[in-house]
């Protein structure tokens, strides 16, 4: 197959840098996974229908994870959608979802804090569209009155729900993820229903980033919800890099990024994963910027005014995948006993002593401990 770099985007992207800089640029571009929208829909439907079809959780809610407001503009993924109205995506989920998921007037939503009022930012709407959309296809597909929709409060009392699901395309940096919870729980009816254990709460992602898996296992429990995804790793730390090159991919980010607090992705969280229909804003700056740091031009790897690839990329690096390192590889597996965790403080020194000294080998770590990014059933569980 061929790889990112070697696309005739890649190559013009290639061009923004020095010489001797673009071996390392190949590489930090080539290890980005990429998955088709047609991979990502039919899996993460596969996985959200498994999920909930279990009757042991029933009655069960179904919700898509998106950006709370805050003033800035905090979103996980960076979407084409420039707004939405709460009317306009309330009825993208409830279209085809038929009498299980019934549509509730706005009037009876204001003051909730639920998917669909006011409060919420929809600058993230692209990612909650494809979400939204796969959940009324598999509300339709279980077709049972314990299978819901997105639904107010009410709703939720008058059911007596047991589980609510959130779905996400893609846990980053985890940040988006844990806003959306804690709007969730200042909902006094949930707060007081998931304390008297009246219900539990679970998440669907198609990708969970390091960082995300890590945020959200050290989360409250309240925030902790039991987390199912279908690849794991997406990031910096998963990537097959000698400690060398590692290095001098961490300063070519930085050193042409447009904005240097968006070196290395949002909230530092150098993500390494594309879909079809997005590139997460967790990609480091220069994966997805169309400008550069100085005032000469910039050739951007994705079309200009867009955050995804175009449809002559979507073919040619249909799910792409780069080489794994090997702890993801027994990540993938369910082996995470096996996992050595290398990015703890002290091995973060001996890291920082090989990049002095140049060497270019992992360094040995001296015993071996469980991984807290693998061990993830601590915050959920991996099925």
């Amino acid at each position: 197959m061929i790889t990112p770099s070697e696309t005739r985007e890649g190559e013009q992207w290639l061009s923004n840098f020095a010489p001797p800089d673009r071996p390392t640029a190949a590489l930090l571009l080539d290890s980005v996974r990429i998955v088709s929208e047609n991979r990502f829909r039919a899996a993460l439907t596969a996985k959200l229908i498994e999920v909930a079809q279990n009757k042991s959780i029933w009655p069960v809610a179904i919700y898509p994870v998106h950006a709370i407001s805050t003033g800035k503009q905090e979103t996980e993924a960076c979407p084409n959608a420039a707004s939405l109205t709460e009317a306009t995506l309330e009825s993208a989920v409830h279209r085809g979802a038929g009498d299980a998921a019934p549509a509730e007037s706005n009037a009876g939503l204001r003051g909730k804090v639920f998917p669909f009022v006011p409060q919420i930012s929809f600058s993230d709407a692209g990612s909650a569209l494809v979400c939204s959309n796969i959940i009324a296809e598999v509300v339709k597909t279980l077709d049972s009155p314990d299978v819901l929709g997105p639904v107010v409060v009410e709703s939720l009392r008058a059911t007596r729900v047991r589980t609510v699901l959130f779905v996400s395309d893609y846990l980053g940096s985890g940040q988006e993820a844990m806003r959306y919870l804690r709007a969730w729980w200042r909902e006094p009816t949930v707060k007081s229903w998931y304390s008297g254990f009246a219900f539990r709460a679970e998440l669907v992602t198609y990708g969970l980033a390091t960082r995300a898996g890590r945020r959200l296992a050290k989360a409250p429990p309240l925030l902790r919800p039991d987390i199912h995804w279908i690849e794991s790793g997406l990031d910096f730390e998963s990537a097959a890099w000698t400690v060398d090159e590692h290095q001098k991919i961490l300063a070519l980010c930085r050193q042409y990024a447009a904005h240097p607090s968006e070196a290395l992705g949002r909230s530092k969280s150098r993500g390494l994963f594309a879909m079809g229909h997005t590139l997460p804003n967790n990609l480091p700056a220069i994966l997805r910027q169309d400008t550069g740091p100085g005032a000469g031009g910039w050739r951007p790897f994705v079309p200009i005014g867009y955050r995804r690839l175009s449809p002559v990329q979507q073919v040619e690096l249909a799910d792409y995948g780069p080489r794994l390192s090997f702890a993801s590889q027994l990540r993938s597996i369910g082996a995470d006993d096996l996992v050595v965790q290398t990015t703890g403080e002290r091995d973060r020194k001996r890291f920082d002593h090989y990049a002095r000294r140049g060497r270019s080998r992992t360094p040995t770590i001296g015993r071996a401990r469980r991984s807290t990014v693998a061990k993830l059933p601590a915050c959920g569980q991996h099925t």
